[in-house]
């Protein structure tokens, strides 16, 4: 689907959507550890995910034993990532094809020399901003090339609470946190908190595995609220433990976990409108909000075995419904088998209560 660049610079700044970038595979580079770096943290600077981590563990199995333990001065591997010419004249080596290229001075062999020669041409466009104002035409941001999205993005799936049984004695999961691997008293966990897993004996994870934590919350019923996502770092005889990477709530011991749910979704993967605007119900909040607004999320009565998938979007109407006037827009975040879990991401008054309508309006494909 074609989209203005208006409408995506405004889309990029909505809660929600966020561009992931996959590292390239062509080359890579070397990092010299200093004390206090973790392989969490590396994949958060490099890649922007610190999800990606088990890419620089393995690229490093010949001197990394256990994920949690690099030590200074190590030089660990960056796959997938060069280093700038800035770090290459600083001293900083590369490595490209097999091959390690030295910084201060240093050149792969047959390089072409360097110089002005050796530069491709730099086009004006190229030099433009993307706030530059095209004076012949009426639009007031021009000169953006438009980028593909992510409508969803992987946060916004993982921390949405979702409903869940009636009786909370019913409710289901893969296991708790045990404790924290810290000396010390800690209370709740901090970014990169080390934990010990206490997992069903049926539940079988391996090390990268992404772990969704999770806790009921008192005096919603039966709302489930993520608290946190956990990477799996260790898979020792019975010894299981995990890294915190990223934190919705207070992250505590007792919290349930279970496996993240999947998240497929691409850049430049959107809903298309539709004729066959089928209706859903509001059956709960996530949170208990006086006014329900942009980010919260709605519970609907459909869910993933009435084809409801991440990604499509619901719309409320003006009044009774007999008029075209969208005053409200949901977008699908998460999904159970009979339900769903729609963040608001526009809303006019307070139009989003429990009970009232909404119609489907656009379907990924």
């Amino acid at each position: 689907m074609v989209r203005s660049a208006v409408t995506v610079l405004a889309l990029a700044i909505l809660p929600g959507f966020a561009a992931v970038q996959q590292p390239a595979e062509t080359a890579s580079r070397t990092h010299q550890v200093v004390a206090g770096e973790t392989l969490w943290a590396l994949a958060q600077q490099y890649y922007q995910d610190p999800f990606l981590w088990p890419r620089i563990y393995e690229a490093n199995r010949g001197q990394v034993q256990y994920p949690n333990l690099i030590e200074p001065d190590q030089q660990l591997v960056i796959p997938g990532v060069s280093a700038s010419e800035s770090e290459m004249a600083a001293g900083e080596p590369t490595i490209v094809g097999g091959v390690t290229v030295s910084g201060a001075g240093g050149q792969a062999p047959d390089a072409p020399p360097a110089g002005p020669e050796a530069e491709e041409p730099i086009s004006e466009r190229d030099r433009l901003s993307v706030f530059f104002r095209d004076p012949v035409t009426t639009l007031g941001v021009q000169g953006l090339i438009a980028e593909d999205y992510l409508i969803v993005s992987r946060a916004s799936v993982w921390s949405a609470e979702w409903l869940g049984p009636e009786n909370v004695d019913d409710l289901k999961s893969d296991g708790r946190i045990e404790s924290f691997v810290a000396e010390g008293e800690l209370r709740a966990a901090l970014p990169y908190t080390r934990v010990r897993l206490d997992l069903d004996d049926g539940f079988r994870v391996a090390v990268g595995d992404a772990l969704q934590l999770y806790r009921p919350i008192k005096g919603l019923g039966s709302i489930i609220r993520p608290t946190g996502v956990v990477s799996v770092t260790r898979v020792d005889g019975g010894i299981t433990e995990g890294v915190v990477l990223q934190l919705f709530e207070r992250v505590l011991p007792g919290d349930f976990t279970r496996a993240a749910p999947a998240f497929n979704l691409q850049p430049g993967q959107y809903p298309d409108v539709v004729s066959d605007r089928t209706g859903a119900t509001i059956l709960e909040f996530g949170s208990s909000h006086a006014l329900n607004s942009l980010g919260d999320v709605a519970i609907l009565d459909r869910g993933g075995e009435q084809d409801v998938e991440i990604g499509d979007e619901y719309v409320a109407f003006q009044g009774d419904g007999s008029t075209e006037d969208v005053v409200g827009r949901l977008r699908v975040v998460a999904t159970e088998s009979q339900t769903a879990s729609a963040r608001i991401v526009s809303v006019e008054g307070p139009v989003f209560k429990t009970g009232i309508a909404v119609h489907l309006d656009r379907k990924m494909r």
